[in-house]
Protein backbone atom coordinates (compact mmCIF):
# COMPACT_ATOMS: atom_id res chain seq x y z
CA UNK A 1 0.00 0.00 0.00
CA UNK A 2 1.27 3.45 -0.82
CA UNK A 3 0.67 4.59 2.78
CA UNK A 4 3.31 2.09 3.90
CA UNK A 5 6.04 3.45 1.61
CA UNK A 6 8.91 5.43 3.15
CA UNK A 7 7.99 9.09 3.64
CA UNK A 8 11.19 10.19 1.85
CA UNK A 9 9.67 8.94 -1.44
CA UNK A 10 6.83 11.51 -1.22
CA UNK A 11 4.36 8.96 -2.63
CA UNK A 12 1.75 8.55 0.10
CA UNK A 13 0.01 11.91 -0.40
CA UNK A 14 0.02 12.03 -4.21
CA UNK A 15 -3.20 11.34 -6.10
CA UNK A 16 -1.05 10.26 -9.07
CA UNK A 17 0.26 7.22 -7.22
CA UNK A 18 -1.99 4.13 -7.34
CA UNK A 19 -3.08 2.64 -4.01
CA UNK A 20 -0.96 -0.49 -4.42
CA UNK A 21 2.76 -0.18 -5.20
CA UNK A 22 5.38 -2.88 -5.54
CA UNK A 23 8.95 -2.11 -4.55
CA UNK A 24 11.56 -4.33 -6.16
CA UNK A 25 14.91 -5.06 -4.57
CA UNK A 26 18.14 -4.04 -6.25
CA UNK A 27 19.08 -6.40 -9.07
CA UNK A 28 15.58 -7.89 -9.34
CA UNK A 29 13.24 -7.42 -12.27
CA UNK A 30 9.48 -7.55 -12.74
CA UNK A 31 8.37 -8.55 -16.21
CA UNK A 32 5.40 -9.91 -18.07
CA UNK A 33 5.63 -13.07 -20.13
CA UNK A 34 4.71 -12.01 -23.65
CA UNK A 35 5.60 -13.53 -26.98
CA UNK A 36 6.37 -11.77 -30.27
CA UNK A 37 6.91 -8.47 -28.54
CA UNK A 38 10.13 -6.53 -28.75
CA UNK A 39 11.05 -5.02 -25.45
CA UNK A 40 13.49 -2.30 -24.57
CA UNK A 41 15.32 -3.42 -21.47
CA UNK A 42 16.15 -0.58 -19.17
CA UNK A 43 16.03 -0.28 -15.45
CA UNK A 44 14.70 2.68 -13.52
CA UNK A 45 12.41 3.36 -10.65
CA UNK A 46 14.43 1.55 -8.03
CA UNK A 47 14.98 3.07 -4.60
CA UNK A 48 17.24 6.09 -5.00
CA UNK A 49 19.24 5.01 -1.97
CA UNK A 50 20.72 2.14 -4.01
CA UNK A 51 24.25 3.00 -5.12
CA UNK A 52 23.47 1.65 -8.59
CA UNK A 53 20.81 4.35 -9.05
CA UNK A 54 23.33 7.17 -8.82
CA UNK A 55 24.29 9.14 -11.89
CA UNK A 56 27.15 11.39 -12.91
CA UNK A 57 26.94 15.16 -13.12
CA UNK A 58 29.46 17.24 -15.03
CA UNK A 59 28.98 21.00 -15.05
CA UNK A 60 31.05 23.02 -17.51
CA UNK A 61 30.90 26.67 -18.42
CA UNK A 62 31.61 30.14 -17.06
CA UNK A 63 29.30 29.76 -14.06
CA UNK A 64 30.73 26.46 -12.81
CA UNK A 65 33.66 26.57 -10.43
CA UNK A 66 36.71 25.13 -12.16
CA UNK A 67 37.90 21.83 -10.69
CA UNK A 68 35.15 21.81 -8.06
CA UNK A 69 34.20 18.34 -6.86
CA UNK A 70 30.98 17.92 -4.92
CA UNK A 71 29.74 14.95 -2.93
CA UNK A 72 26.77 12.91 -4.15
CA UNK A 73 23.54 14.88 -4.28
CA UNK A 74 19.88 14.34 -5.12
CA UNK A 75 18.62 15.33 -8.57
CA UNK A 76 16.23 17.88 -7.03
CA UNK A 77 19.28 20.15 -6.67
CA UNK A 78 19.64 20.54 -10.45
CA UNK A 79 16.47 22.65 -10.80
CA UNK A 80 17.88 25.52 -8.72
CA UNK A 81 21.22 25.33 -10.54
CA UNK A 82 19.56 25.65 -13.96
CA UNK A 83 17.25 28.43 -12.74
CA UNK A 84 20.23 30.39 -11.38
CA UNK A 85 22.23 30.02 -14.60
CA UNK A 86 19.23 31.20 -16.64
CA UNK A 87 18.58 34.10 -14.27
CA UNK A 88 15.15 32.78 -13.29
CA UNK A 89 13.50 32.79 -9.88
CA UNK A 90 12.80 29.13 -9.07
CA UNK A 91 9.42 28.01 -7.82
CA UNK A 92 9.29 26.50 -4.36
CA UNK A 93 11.00 23.09 -4.42
CA UNK A 94 12.94 20.59 -2.31
CA UNK A 95 16.36 21.78 -3.52
CA UNK A 96 18.72 24.04 -1.60
CA UNK A 97 20.05 27.45 -2.65
CA UNK A 98 23.14 26.65 -0.57
CA UNK A 99 23.98 23.83 -2.96
CA UNK A 100 23.71 26.20 -5.93
CA UNK A 101 26.02 28.77 -4.32
CA UNK A 102 28.50 26.01 -3.53
CA UNK A 103 28.97 24.83 -7.12
CA UNK A 104 28.45 28.03 -9.13
CA UNK A 105 30.72 31.04 -9.42
CA UNK A 106 29.13 34.37 -8.53
CA UNK A 107 27.28 35.94 -11.45
CA UNK A 108 29.46 37.97 -13.76
CA UNK A 109 32.81 36.51 -12.74
CA UNK A 110 34.95 34.90 -15.37
CA UNK A 111 38.08 32.83 -15.27
CA UNK A 112 41.02 33.64 -17.49
CA UNK A 113 41.96 30.96 -19.98
CA UNK A 114 45.58 30.75 -21.06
Amino acid sequence: LKEKLPERLHYSDSSRIPPIIGMVGEGLLVRQNRTNKQECYGDHGYDNLFFSMRSIFIGHGPRFRSGKKVPSFENVQIYNVVAEILGLRPASNNGSSLFTRNILSPFGTTEEVE
